[in-house]
C-alpha cells in the first residue's frame, strides 16, 4: 500500500516521537535504577550497622533473647527484609528471622570484610541483597549482622516510575501529533493549491492566482493615492514583486534590485512571508 504525503508527514512525526521518547525513558529507567540500587544500599549499610552496634552487647553477655528482639525488630522494619541473623565470631549462627530454619548454605556466601560487605543472591525465588556488618568492641570482632534486602522492591519502584514516565510521554506524544498535525495540514493545503496551479499554469492559464489575499495592502498603510502605481488595487500581488512602483522609498527595478530597499519597509515585513 503506497503512502499519501499526508500519512508520510505523520508518520514520520510519530516515529520520530516514539524513537526519541524510547531513548529517552531508557536512559531514564538507567539513571532511576542505579538511583534506587545506591540508596538501597546506603539504607541496608544504615541499618545493619545500626543492629550491629546494638548487638554487641547482648552477644558477649550471651543474652540470647534479647538477641532475638533485637533481630526481629530489624525485621519488622520494612516489608522489603528478607531475613536478618547474627553470627558469632567464628561465623556460628546466634539466632535468626528463618521460619522454617536457619539455611546453613547462606551463613558462608558473603564472608564479612570491614566496614562492610554487599552480595547479590539469587534464591531461585527472588534476587536478595545481602549485607554483611562486623559487630565490633573496640578493635576486636565479636560477631556479625547478616541482613536480606529485596530488590523486588527497587524493580517495583522502578516499574511505578516507569509506568508514570510512559502516560506522561504518551499524552506529549498526543498532544505533538495534534500539534504537528494542524502544522502539516496547512502545509499540504499550501501544497495542494501550488500543485493545482502549476497544472493551470501548464495548461496555458497565466492569470492563475496561488497567494492569499493580504490583509494590509501598501496602499492602505501608506496611505497612498496613487492609483498610476502598477500595485495599486492588486490584493493578490505584493507590491515588492512588482516593478515600477510609485512609492518613494521603492527602488527601481526588478525584484532582485528592489529587494534590499523592500526589506527596511513596514508593508514587506507586515505582508512577507
Amino acid at each position: 500500500m503506497k503512502l499519501g504525503f499526508r500519512s508520510k508527514i505523520y508518520l514520520g512525526i510519530v516515529l520520530l516521537l516514539v524513537l526519541l521518547s524510547g531513548l529517552i525513558l531508557l536512559v531514564v529507567r538507567e539513571i532511576m535504577t542505579e538511583a534506587l540500587l545506591a540508596e538501597n544500599r546506603r539504607r541496608g549499610v544504615s541499618i545493619g550497622t545500626g543492629l550491629a552496634v546494638r548487638a554487641a552487647e547482648p552477644i558477649l553477655a550471651g543474652d540470647f533473647l534479647r538477641m532475638k528482639v533485637l533481630v526481629d525488630e530489624t525485621a519488622a522494619l520494612s516489608d522489603d527484609i528478607a531475613y536478618t541473623f547474627l553470627l558469632d565470631r567464628h561465623g556460628h549462627p546466634l539466632t535468626h528471622t528463618f521460619r522454617d530454619g536457619f539455611p546453613v548454605e547462606l551463613r558462608t556466601v558473603n564472608p564479612v570484610r570491614p566496614p562492610f560487605s554487599v552480595r547479590l543472591l539469587d534464591t531461585g525465588d527472588a534476587l536478595i541483597y545481602d549485607y554483611a556488618v562486623p559487630v565490633t568492641v573496640g578493635a576486636d570482632r565479636v560477631g556479625t549482622v547478616r541482613l536480606g534486602l529485596l530488590r523486588t522492591g527497587i524493580e517495583a519502584a522502578v516499574g511505578r516510575l516507569m509506568r508514570n514516565a510512559v502516560m506522561a510521554t504518551g499524552i506529549v506524544i498526543f498532544i505533538a501529533f495534534v500539534v504537528g498535525a494542524v502544522f502539516v495540514q496547512t502545509v499540504i493545503q499550501r501544497i495542494r493549491i501550488l500543485h493545482r496551479s502549476s497544472r493551470e499554469i501548464l495548461k496555458g492559464n497565466l492569470d492563475v492566482r496561488t497567494a492569499p489575499v493580504m490583509s494590509r495592502n501598501c496602499w492602505d498603510m501608506n496611505q497612498c493615492s496613487r492609483t498610476d502605481c502598477p500595485a495599486y488595487g492588486d490584493r493578490y500581488q505584493r507590491c515588492w514583486y512588482v516593478k515600477g512602483t510609485r512609492c518613494p522609498q521603492c527602488t527601481d527595478g526588478e525584484y532582485a534590485e528592489k529587494i534590499t530597499a523592500c526589506q527596511n519597509c513596514a508593508v514587506y515585513r507586515s505582508g512577507s512571508g
